[in-house]
């Protein structure tokens, strides 16, 4: 058995290289799409067995899978987001997620609350941050409110579209935290925090 993570590209599509495998060595194949959210009952999951498999992938390159609607993206404006993160290179899955609050806008300044949690627990950290953004920037630095080991925060930063919405987030710099990189696709979800 063997389990693979792996990012869809901007189309939405993920290619699986099948090496030197047969039918014979893949009972089935499940596939579990982590939309952006943090809520895992909105992950969707579809089973195919080795052989419909190997005829789908023998005559076609492409397997489609209608995916429920997206989340909206999240923007610089007040409201509550949230995203699962996925470092760069590692095979460990979406299992932390990082919510966020904007609380107020005032002038070219963002301010707001945040709390990091993993698949396993609830438990992770908590702080405030405060943040410059532009119209094709937002950059946030996120401070730990109770330091209990090295990390005392870092910050995130992502371009904006011209319809206010954000790109990919990424961990760009940390202070003391083991998070360089990680990437965070946030969307619009007020349904999970503890705030």
């Amino acid at each position: 058995m063997g389990v693979f993570y792996q990012r869809a590209d901007s189309l939405g599509l993920v290619t699986v290289d099948l090496g030197d495998l047969s039918p014979a060595d893949i009972d089935s194949v499940r596939f579990t799409f982590h939309a952006p959210s943090c809520v895992s009952g909105r992950w969707p999951s579809t089973l195919i067995d080795g052989v419909t498999f190997f005829e789908i992938a023998r005559d076609s390159s492409t397997l489609g899978l209608i995916l429920d609607s997206r989340l909206p993206p999240a923007r610089t404006a007040p409201g509550e987001y949230c995203a699962r993160g996925y470092p760069s290179g590692w095979a460990g899955g979406l299992d932390i997620y990082l919510a966020l609050r904007v609380d107020s806008l005032v002038g070219p300044l963002v301010y707001g609350r945040w709390e990091t949690g993993y698949n396993s627990t609830r438990s992770g950290d908590v702080g405030s941050f405060v943040g410059g953004y532009g119209p094709t920037f937002v950059a946030l630095d996120l401070v730990v409110d109770r330091q209990w080991n090295t990390c005392a925060g870092f910050r995130l930063t992502a371009t904006v579209h011209p319809d206010g919405t954000w790109e990919t987030a990424a961990v760009t710099e940390e202070n003391g935290c083991d998070t360089v990189p990680m990437y965070f696709d946030f969307v619009e979800e007020d349904t999970f925090f503890g705030f």
